[in-house]
């Protein structure tokens, strides 16, 4: 826990502030602590979110990957967010996440499980305690080599600000391989 923390500081220091901290003038009282039904929510447990998997991609890698948002998006029940979207990912044991590229930068920070990843034309061994940088349009690619779940907290945020990068799809650079009997998510 103590490294996902210390990996969402860093990405968050990347992040220009999007909401000032304002106090009240001196003197004046204080608003109630705590959120209003009309206030978003400033937190949210990753046990309350659904499963997910991106429509754009094929039937076959909906099938092994899955991720939970937590942070940003549009999707009921996050912390709402422009500038940053933040959740869980797993890929199931021998599945592979094919090649592919997005306008936005990410981060990962591997929880549990062991994967061969690759971050254009370098490729080397993650797990657990490992954070992986993708610089904007950069190929990358993970294949989970181990025989449990790869679970990793992942992180894409709107460099300088621009918003725009963030609503923009994945690419894949290459063909879903054919994927083990063993990879596969149940549906929820």
């Amino acid at each position: 826990m103590r490294g996902l923390l210390l990996v969402v500081g860093v990405v968050l220091s990347f992040v220009p502030s999007v909401v000032p901290i304002q106090s009240p003038p001196v003197g004046e009282p204080r608003p109630p602590a705590g959120p209003r039904a009309s206030e978003p929510p400033t937190h949210v447990s990753l046990k309350d979110r659904p499963w997910s998997s991106s429509e754009q991609y094929p039937e076959a890698l909906r099938r092994v990957y899955r991720y939970k948002a937590l942070i940003g998006g549009r999707r009921p029940g996050v912390i709402p967010q422009s500038d940053v979207l933040m959740g869980m990912l797993e890929l199931a044991p021998g599945a592979t996440y094919p090649a592919h590229r997005h306008p936005s930068p990410e981060l990962y920070y591997v929880m549990s499980g062991t994967a061969q990843w690759t971050v254009d034309e370098e490729t080397f061994t993650a797990g657990p305690g490992t954070a992986i940088y993708h610089p904007p349009n950069t190929r990358h690619r993970m294949v989970n080599t181990g025989d449990e779940v790869l679970r990793t907290v992942y992180m894409w945020w709107a460099p300088g600000g621009d918003r725009e990068v963030i609503k923009m799809p994945s690419e894949l650079l290459e063909s879903v391989p054919e994927q083990p009997a063993k990879a596969r998510f149940e549906e929820p």
